[in-house]
């Protein structure tokens, strides 16, 4: 059995949300991927959320990459997992009821660091936009082929 500790753990960092949802009016979401279409992102993060990238690159040594994410009202993010990075930090930014089920468990967070790379999960139907703020740790490998390219 997985224990919910190798999958979740739940953050009391001081996010200034306020902040990443200003800076978040003015992006442009793009589609993530086919598999779910209607999960959008984006990697235009601005000023604050630069600053929490760099904050965050300083406490490892691979890459760290940090974007936003949006999960439409109505819709799902179906069964997964995460290639290319180790894990990530996200931070709610929207308030949303959704629930994220990963290894057999039933999350609630309002900012976690999670396992996305060992455990498939999914998000069920958002009743609202499900917003969030995602602190990536890149897979060294990963990122060099991506470069390469």
């Amino acid at each position: 059995m997985i224990k919910l500790d190798d999958c979740v753990y739940h953050l009391n960092y001081p996010f200034n949300k306020d902040l990443l949802l200003k800076e978040y009016e003015d992006v442009e979401m793009t589609t993530f991927s086919s598999f779910n279409p209607n999960w959008n992102r984006s990697f235009d993060i601005g000023t604050h959320g630069n600053f929490l990238k760099q904050q965050f690159q300083k406490l490892v040594k691979g890459k760290v990459a940090a974007g936003y994410y949006c999960q439409k009202a109505g819709d799902d993010v179906k069964e997964h997992k995460d290639t290319g990075c180790k894990c990530r930090i996200n931070v709610l930014l929207s308030d949303n009821d959704s629930t994220l089920y990963i290894a057999n468990h039933e999350i609630k967070y309002q900012s976690a660091l999670i396992n996305v790379n060992e455990h498939s999960h999914y998000v069920d139907i958002a009743k609202k936009d499900r917003l969030i703020f995602s602190i990536i740790f890149i897979e060294d490998d990963y990122y060099t082929v991506k470069e390469n390219i």
